[in-house]
């Protein structure tokens, strides 16, 4: 791994930048088919291939899109996809979700790929890493996103993190072709974090 990769590291966990590799399309073919992940990212699309993992993610890791694709790392072995963006590069998504009108408002998804790590705090690292990376070094000042309510889990990792729950919304994705309820949640940035680098 080259230096330029790496976004942010503490202790044993890291993020890494998504590469234009088919290793890591492969990966995401694998974690994308995983029955944990099927089930929320996407459910009513047909099983991932690895051209459309290229089709979805190719421009992501060339720089050709306002999404930043990248993997979580666990003693520097990949575990999870964590994705980033200013919401202002999708005002229409993010005002049908509410999402503040804030041009440093940013959005993150996540899922962790090897289901043996779900529970494990794992993930909840993660996102702590990916907002102190965005609230110091991208200027962020608040991250919102949404999860189904029925997520548990991923809730509870979520406002371990700092995230707070605003309002049930609308997710603009569907499931079993019905738009299901979701929480946005929105983490602000501590008092205590300077902007830029």
């Amino acid at each position: 791994m080259t230096d330029g990769d790496e976004l942010a590291r503490e202790g044993r966990i890291s993020i890494r930048l998504m590469r234009d590799d088919p290793a890591d399309y492969n990966l995401m073919v694998r974690w994308r088919n995983q029955p944990h992940v099927a089930e929320l990212w996407d459910p009513d699309d047909p099983p991932f291939t690895y051209e459309r993992a290229m089709e979805k993610y190719g421009p992501r890791t060339r720089g050709e899109s306002p999404t930043t694709s990248c993997f979580i790392q666990l003693d520097d072995r990949p575990v999870g996809y964590i994705q980033c963006y200013l919401w202002s590069a999708y005002r229409a998504e993010a005002d049908a979700l509410g999402v503040p009108e804030d041009p440093d408002a940013w959005g993150i998804d996540v899922f962790l790929g090897e289901a043996d790590l779900l529970s494990t705090g794992t993930g909840t690292r993660a996102i702590s890493l990916m907002l102190r990376f965005l609230f110091a070094l991208r200027d962020a000042s608040l991250v919102a996103l949404v999860t189904f309510v029925g997520n548990h889990r991923a809730i509870r990792a979520y406002e371990k993190c700092g995230f707070h729950k605003v309002r049930i919304v609308k997710d603009t994705e569907t499931i079993g072709g019905e738009y299901p309820d979701c929480w946005l949640m929105v983490a602000e940035r501590p008092s205590g974090i300077m902007h830029g680098p």
